[in-house]
């Protein structure tokens, strides 16, 4: 249906949509604003509803996007997309065997990879496979419009490496650890536990880390944020020079979290108090 109706009237449906799921689901809802309280601490509990509200409504609008893929071409990106220090992005790819592309659940991330793919960089997505076949491979069909392959986080290990190696580019998400496998780290105004992944894979192969968000504006465009690259220095190949990797691209997805509050879909208890 998205495909069929204009962009905003598909964006004008996704938002009831959502609206009604805040308003039913009290289980999303208090989730929300448990993260949000500890993101943006000093805002009122009036104020952090209303804010709540709006993630809802904009993560309507970014399924809208995500299943319009199809239609991304040249011309939307240069009506629709401000990419900014693409600079970044050509210096990594020159100078590092492989490039870590890194987000969090911000703004629209499987916009950015499609993106990069788009600017001739393809893009491997680490990904965390749907329970239902059929829904997964219809987001996979979605990520390939765009030249965006999938890696399913079960596969990773061998396939993330292999890439890397290989002068190839790898997006993770750095703000949530689907394995369980993760250390705590302190995040925002709080603790949570951070995937390893990203930062184990960067000492391992000599890549560089590469954070890029891609942010919803106020009229419905979009701004690719890249940022400094983030080269992962081996010292001595302790944990230490993991830590301090993740700790520094923490404080880069803390920053942009901070700043766009209602465009961080976490739809569960991310904080660990």
């Amino acid at each position: 249906m998205v495909l069929i109706l204009p962009l905003k009237a598909g964006y004008l449906i996704a938002v009831l949509i959502c609206r009604l799921q805040f308003r039913f689901s009290s289980k999303d809802r208090n989730a929300v604003i448990y993260n949000l309280k500890r993101v943006v601490a000093s805002v009122p509990e009036r104020e952090i509803r209303i804010l709540a509200l709006k993630v809802f409504e904009n993560f309507g609008k970014y399924l809208v996007d995500f299943f319009r893929f199809s239609k991304l071409n040249d011309e939307f990106i240069k009506e629709k997309v401000n990419i900014i220090n693409r600079e970044y992005l050509d210096s990594a790819i020159k100078n590092y065997p492989g490039v870590i592309f890194l987000s969090g659940h911000i703004g629209n991330w499987e916009l950015g990879a499609c993106l990069v793919s788009k600017l001739g960089c393809p893009v491997n997505v680490v990904a965390l496979s749907h329970v239902h076949k059929k829904v997964n491979n219809l987001f996979n069909r979605q990520r390939a419009y765009c030249g965006t392959k999938v890696i399913p986080i079960g596969f990773a290990l061998r396939q993330c490496y292999r890439l890397l190696k290989e002068k190839g580019l790898v997006a993770f998400l750095g703000d949530r650890d689907f394995g369980n496998s993760g250390k705590v780290f302190k995040f925002c105004s709080s603790k949570a536990q951070i995937p390893l992944g990203p930062a184990e894979f960067a000492l391992k192969t000599g890549a560089v880390i590469l954070p890029a968000f891609s942010i919803r504006e106020k009229d419905d465009k979009f701004s690719l944020f890249i940022e400094k690259p983030i080269p992962a220095f081996n010292t001595d190949g302790s944990k230490k020079d993991r830590d301090r990797i993740i700790t520094e691209y923490l404080q880069v997805i803390e920053t942009y979290i901070k700043k766009y509050p209602s465009q961080w879909y976490m739809f569960q208890p991310f904080f660990l108090e």
